[in-house]
């Protein structure tokens, strides 16, 4: 993932950031709102294809294992992609909103769409955070080890109350602009 903008580390878990952590992606996309599109769309794709994924293991897979432990194992692995990727597709059109709107190009979503991709990203979050911290076998991302001594670690859950950008605010005031959008054409 991250073949249209070459922003395939963002996929991963250990680099999701902000929009300090992406500003080389979404310059590689200049002003071509079709790349733009397609770079969206391969963070829904991932979603997509690991939904996919856990329900043909657990249709087709599981039924098959005799090691319950093993099945359970795969089956947090796969609900966790599930999560992950769920978090990168309703994320990542925010981050593209706002680095338009910081380079001064055509928004990206019109105020309704902000506003429910923000409901999609706290959902996403929200279910990501009651995974982790209902199962016991959610990567150890999820709990205090490996010398974390409580839960704010890699800021999983008590992030800082900034945006962990050195304390910026970008686009943070997105909700204010009310253009028309590429994405409503």
């Amino acid at each position: 993932w991250g073949t249209v903008s070459q922003c395939g580390d963002w996929m991963r878990d250990d680099r999701i950031g902000g929009l300090d952590q992406v500003g080389g992606c979404m310059s590689a996309l200049g002003q071509d709102d079709a790349r733009w599109r397609l770079s969206a769309d391969e963070k829904i794709g991932a979603r997509d294809a690991s939904l996919r994924n856990l329900a043909l293991y657990e249709s087709r897979i599981k039924p098959h294992l005799t090691n319950r432990r093993l099945a359970e194992v795969i089956s947090v692995s796969a609900e966790y992609a599930v999560h992950l990727y769920s978090i990168v597709a309703a994320g990542w059109p925010l981050l593209q909103h706002a680095w338009r709107l910081e380079h001064n190009m055509t928004a990206w979503l019109n105020q309704t769409g902000v506003a429910d991709a923000i409901v999609q990203y706290d959902a996403a979050v929200g279910a990501y955070r009651a995974y982790g911290l209902a199962e016991v076998l959610a990567p150890s991302l999820y709990h205090p080890y490996y010398l974390c001594l409580g839960t704010s670690c890699n800021g999983a859950f008590d992030p800082p109350s900034c945006d962990m950008q050195e304390g910026s605010i970008q686009g943070k005031n997105c909700l204010l602009y009310t253009s028309p959008s590429p994405r409503d054409s």
